[in-house]
This record gives C-alpha cells, structure tokens and sequence, in this order.
C-alpha cells in the first residue's frame, strides 16, 4: 500500500514538472536544486524550504521552477514535502 502511494505521489509530482528525488523522495546532500522530497517531520533539513508557496529570491532556483514561488504541495500529517535550495544545477539536453 505505500508502495502504491510513493508512486502515485511520484507520478503526481513528476508530471506536475518538478524534479524528484530519486531514491524514494528522500532528502540527501546531492539531491538537484529544485528537487522535492518528503521528510518524515514537520522540518526542512538544511538546504532545503518547506514547499508551502512561499516566494523565493534565489535566481538559479527560480530558473529552474520557472517562477518566483515555490511549490505548495500538502504533505501527509506528520510529515513535510521539501524543496532543495542548494544543490546540483541540473543540466538541460
């Protein structure tokens, strides 16, 4: 069963045009700038922001969502879905 929840949220995400986290949306150190993961907390690691819509100023991060928010995603309770604000670039084919 949360097997089949990871991968609807995956494919949710994914099709919405944001990066995903690959080993399964958790937070790491190499993770992409603008990716997503879902912490089991209600905090972002360091490096990351809550993807709750709040605008942001950084200019790479902004290049790659495409706007000057942040995603707003709702999280299961307990938990928390997460932006990285630092990263890897990634590069574009």
């Amino acid at each position: 069963m949360a097997n089949k929840i990871t991968h609807a949220l995956t494919t949710l995400i994914t099709a919405s045009g944001i990066l995903v986290s690959a080993n399964a949306m958790a937070c790491n150190e190499q993770d992409y700038l603008g990716s997503v993961c879902l912490m089991a907390a209600n905090y972002c690691p360091q490096g990351f922001a809550p993807a709750d819509g709040s605008s942001t100023s950084n200019q790479m991060l902004k290049s790659v969502l495409g706007s000057d928010k942040l995603p707003s995603l709702q999280a299961p309770a307990g938990t928390k879905y997460c932006v990285s604000v630092e990263g890897i670039y990634p590069q574009r084919p």
